[in-house]
This record gives C-alpha cells, sequence and structure tokens, in this order.
C-alpha cells in the first residue's frame, strides 16, 4: 500500500483534492454513492457519462441538504455547492 501513496503523491497527473467536509451525518451517504459511482464504472464497465448523470443527482441532494458549501480543488464560492 505504501508504494501505491508514494507513486500517487509524486506522480506529476496528481491532483490534490481533500475529503468532502460539511456533509455531518450525510458524509456516509455520500461515501455510499461515490463508491457506487466508481464502482459502475470502473469495476462493472457501465457507460461513464451516464452513471455520472444519474449518481450527480443522488449526490446533489446530499450536498444541498447538508447546505455543504465546495471543497478543494473545486473553489466555488456559496451554499450549497452544485455538481457540474
Amino acid at each position: 500500500m505504501n508504494t501505491a501513496i508514494e507513486k500517487q503523491v509524486n506522480s506529476q497527473n496528481s491532483v490534490l483534492t481533500l475529503l468532502p467536509i460539511g456533509l455531518g451525518e450525510s458524509g456516509g451517504d455520500f461515501n455510499n454513492y461515490y463508491m457506487l459511482t466508481f464502482s459502475e464504472i470502473v469495476l462493472d464497465g457501465k457507460d461513464i457519462q451516464t452513471v455520472l448523470n444519474a449518481n450527480a443527482i443522488e449526490l446533489q441532494k446530499i450536498i444541498t441538504l447538508e447546505n455543504a458549501s465546495c471543497w478543494l480543488p473545486d473553489r466555488v464560492e456559496g451554499r450549497p455547492c452544485k455538481i457540474e
């Protein structure tokens, strides 16, 4: 595992991101949809845009419910953060 983390940290293509913040008790639900999105695209080979469009609706509901602001790398002002 350390090798994978080291490669990611030292990669020129890495994108610094923070964990989702400000989601309160809905953080677990957000993580579940986030992992579902990954699984559907990477593991199940489903159409990327179709999966993103469908799961973005559910993720946006969570962000809106918690009135969460955007986190890095997004630097959008205002609440709630809008998935684009």
